[in-house]
């Protein structure tokens, strides 16, 4: 979501908060929160976060549900790979993430090995959606920050 922030030439890359090297996380947190104004913080509190662009960090969507695993479309991916050239030099593959039942029959099974892989399983195909996605345009489902 945020490839370029704290990377060489971007405005961030300036800025302490993006020292990984010497400072701890709780520094580095100090840090950039430190340099927000009052109203950028304000800004943050929403599940809309907007952008701070004199600190080069980008919008960011706080809202993607993950109940039943992540709330997102299904991906195609073209890849460059077509044996017998039926589809034009492209072969496309879709992925769905997957769709958990629904919480409270999943609590009757008593069982927090299930409850802890189905939450991996949600943020590791929440991750993978995310990073198949070429637009990111911070609408609800956009985030990797995921509730349940």
């Amino acid at each position: 979501l945020w490839r370029n922030v704290c990377t060489p030439g971007d405005v961030s890359s300036t800025f302490p908060f993006c020292d990984s090297t010497t400072l701890t996380h709780d520094e580095r947190a100090s840090d950039l929160v430190g340099r927000l104004t009052l109203e950028e913080k304000q800004s943050l509190l929403g599940n809309t976060a907007l952008a701070v662009p004199r600190l080069g960090l980008p919008p960011y969507q706080w809202w993607s549900e993950g109940l039943h695993g992540p709330l997102e479309p299904c991906v195609s991916v073209s890849v460059d790979v077509d044996v017998d050239n039926s589809t034009g030099g492209k072969n496309v593959t879709t992925k769905c993430p997957t769709s958990f039942p629904a919480p409270s029959a999943m609590a009757s099974a008593f069982n927090d090995t299930l409850y802890r892989l189905a939450g991996s399983v949600t943020g590791i195909e929440g991750r993978s959606v995310s990073n198949a996605r070429l637009i990111h345009d911070h609408t609800i489902g956009d985030g990797l920050t995921y509730w349940a």
